[in-house]
Formats: structure tokens, sequence, C-alpha cells
């Protein structure tokens, strides 16, 4: 009983945080912080910072389709930040280069 009652408010929790990061709308991912996190602060951070943030966030969560995830890294190196997706980076090596340059561009 009190598994089954864990697993679906951990399944409730991803679909709302999959849903908050699927819709890049900062007032959407704001109230799913604020629902789960309390008032943590995050929505007092710099803009830029915040898409930082997001953006990594994307990167981490395997629950995102993989092209999501992708933009997401894409996002994130363009500008010279590191990011969480190094599944995605192993399934890519090995490819040729024109292959990575499809791969890393949106």
């Amino acid at each position: 009983m009190r598994r089954k009652m864990y697993d679906e408010k951990r399944n409730q929790w991803i679909a709302d945080r999959n849903e908050a990061l699927l819709s890049m709308d900062k007032a959407k991912i704001l109230e799913y912080s604020r629902k789960y996190n309390g008032d943590d602060g995050f929505e007092q951070e710099d803009e830029y910072i915040f898409w930082i943030a997001v953006h990594k966030m994307r990167t981490a969560s395997l629950g995102l389709p993989e092209m999501e995830r992708r933009i997401s890294m894409n996002w994130l190196i363009e500008r010279g930040y590191e990011h969480y997706a190094t599944d995605l980076v192993e399934k890519d090596k090995g490819r040729t280069s024109l292959g990575n340059a499809i791969l890393y561009k949106h």
C-alpha cells in the first residue's frame, strides 16, 4: 500500500516535471518549482540564469524526448555551458562529423 502511494506520487511528480520542462513556459516552470520545491528563490534568479538552469534540467531529465534534450544540450554548448546529457554524447560516439553537425544544430 505504502509503495503504491509512493509510486503514484513519484509518477505525478515526473509527469508534472516533464510537462513543465517541455512547455518552455516560464510561468508553468515556476508553478512546478513552487509546487514541489516551495519558495526556493528560483523565480528571483536573473532571466539568463533561469534559462541556463531550465536547459540543464532538460538535459538531465531522461523522461523527455531525446530531441528536446538535444535542443537544450545544444543551447548550453553554444553558450559555453556544460550539460548533463552524457548518455547522448556516448550514443553519438563513432558517428561522422557530418552526423554530429546535424545532431548538434537546431
